[in-house]
């Protein structure tokens, strides 16, 4: 017992009460080591499994924060630029929701374009989707965090790694949809 004091394992501090207390039974001590043995096999595929569980999670919540959503917003901002360069000769009436607000509310219809023939401004969707983008990344650090060690701050150091993989994506793909689609609905505009 005194193998266990100096050396710091809980497996092994186990195994070796289970072998002294066989041996102070007057158990058979070749059926006590094969039974220690497969349950410490176990042990160890039942250790590699939740590890495995463990990678295969964090690898969805780092591929959801730092592809999926930079990808999907930036597709959704050109889609608003699209929507609104289409609805720019469109002229919303008086009445309309935003025409209703308060004077104090200025600042909101400056942020969303109002008076621009636009109810939403492209510029807003894309504070907006910077916004998500950065929460996005710090809760999905966070969370990593946790799931591999316990703790959130643990996590802090995928955030500035998660934030510039998704923020070369979401520029990467509204660059890619502006050079095969920009064009085409600039031109019909004019």
């Amino acid at each position: 017992m005194e193998i266990a004091e100096k050396i710091k394992s809980g497996v092994l501090e186990r195994t070796l009460w289970l072998i002294s207390k066989g041996i102070a039974s007057g158990g058979q001590m070749a059926d006590l080591l094969m039974q220690i043995a497969d349950d410490l096999r176990e042990q160890i595929s039942i250790k590699e499994e939740v590890n495995a569980n463990i990678s295969m999670y964090v690898l969805l919540i780092f591929v959801t924060s730092a592809l999926g959503a930079p990808l999907l917003f930036g597709i959704s901002s050109f889609i608003v630029e699209v929507m609104s360069a289409q609805m720019g000769n469109i002229h919303l009436p008086a009445s309309s929701l935003m025409a209703n607000l308060p004077a104090n509310m200025g600042m909101l219809k400056t942020i969303m374009g109002y008076g621009q023939g636009n109810l939403i401004a492209p510029g807003f969707i894309l504070f907006f989707s910077s916004i998500c983008l950065v929460m996005v990344s710090i809760f999905s650090s966070l969370t990593i965090g946790i799931i591999n060690n316990g703790r959130e701050k643990d996590g802090a150091r995928f955030i500035p790694v998660i934030l510039v993989v998704s923020f070369t994506l979401f520029f990467a793909a509204r660059a890619v949809l502006h050079s095969f689609f920009g064009g085409r609905y600039s031109h019909e505009n004019a």
